[in-house]
């Protein structure tokens, strides 16, 4: 039995971070002309909220969701810094060029402006424009994704398979030599990106009981308060996994591409992608995610006992995540025969 050494687990820390947070005061609510209350009743001044949260890494485009909390009568009315502008107590808008950026948020009472904040938003380059392109393996398809892309206007991809063009991203796949293409019309012209790739036309054997076993082991470490720097039963309970599609979706992608390009490692040799693209890739949502690979172990004990014996695998098993995805295949005559992935998730608010 050949075992491929386990890779450092990939780990990337996806969380939302709060650009800022504002606490003001709200100008008293005028009286009616009478001398008496108004007709939503005796609101008086008090203070409001104001929150804007984004990707911690703050990269163009970058996507800010903008929030007030004030009274139901408030009004609210948002300026970008950026030309656009928008209404409603939650916003949001995306800034697509670096730059930073006055965002202001405008608050009225019957068109009586009684309060107003302003924050500065930061974002960053990513560099010169470019095309991305990533391929999800499936069971007989692929399906193509712009995810790693640089483009710092409104875009719409357009992708080819062989030289058709696809009337969405997914399309069937069979045994052969295939090139996969993207083009992007961008401020710079049209991006485009292609890749060619090898489907061999070996058997490929997968297990559904062997996945569900992996995912009762782990539950199982995780309830049972299991400490990696002790290898006892002292540590922090964790809340049992669930399996979630889009994480599914990441991990069979990767199961398949080792075998196929002939490679072990977190970094595919299909199309360079990373865990966190092919994640986003599948339709997983802004997130902390992780991802554990190995290669040649044949049953589900013998691929979780090498993760329990390397420390960052083991965190990764017993990390803060509460969602999973998992695939196991066999494809006879590979390298190592036996490919794992398990990637864990926790969705960001």
């Amino acid at each position: 039995m050949r075992l491929r050494p386990l890779q450092l687990p990939f780990v990337f820390r996806g969380a939302a971070a709060l650009l800022t947070t504002a606490l003001l005061s709200l100008v008293p609510a005028p009286a009616a002309a009478q001398g008496g209350p108004t007709k939503s009743g005796p609101v008086q001044g008090g203070q409001f909220q104001v929150t804007a949260q984004t990707d911690s890494r703050r990269l163009a485009p970058l996507r800010v969701d903008f929030a007030a909390r004030v009274p139901g009568d408030v009004a609210v009315r948002w300026d970008f810094g950026d030309g656009q502008a928008a209404q409603g107590p939650q916003v949001s808008h995306t800034y697509y060029r670096p730059g930073r950026y006055a965002a202001q948020v405008i608050l009225s009472r019957e068109g009586r402006e009684v309060g107003r904040s302003q924050m500065t938003v930061e974002v960053k380059s990513q560099g010169a424009e470019k095309a991305g392109l990533v391929l999800l393996l499936g069971r007989g398809t692929v399906t193509l994704s712009d995810v790693g892309s640089v483009v710092y206007v409104p875009y719409q991809s357009r992708f080819t398979l062989d030289g058709q063009q696809l009337g969405g991203p997914t399309a069937s796949l069979q045994a052969g030599t295939h090139t996969a293409s993207v083009q992007i019309a961008a401020g710079a012209g049209t991006l485009s990106r292609s890749l060619r790739f090898q489907i061999p036309a070996g058997e490929l054997r997968s297990s559904p009981t062997y996945e569900d076993q992996v995912l009762r082991a782990v539950n199982l470490l995780r309830q049972s308060r299991y400490n990696c720097a002790t290898g006892r039963t002292d540590g922090v309970a964790r809340p049992p996994l669930t399996r979630m599609p889009a994480l599914d979706r990441a991990a069979l992608a990767h199961a398949l591409a080792m075998p196929t390009a002939g490679f072990v490692d977190h970094t595919s040799r299909l199309d360079g992608s990373t865990p966190a693209q092919r994640i986003q890739a599948a339709g997983y949502p802004n997130a902390s995610t992780a991802e554990n690979i190995a290669a040649g172990q044949p049953t589900p004990a013998e691929a979780v006992a090498g993760w329990l014996d390397s420390p960052g695998h083991c965190a990764a098993l017993m990390g803060d995540y509460t969602q999973t995805g998992l695939s196991y295949v066999q494809v006879p005559g590979s390298d190592y025969v036996h490919y794992w992935v398990q990637v864990f998730g926790r969705p960001q608010p």
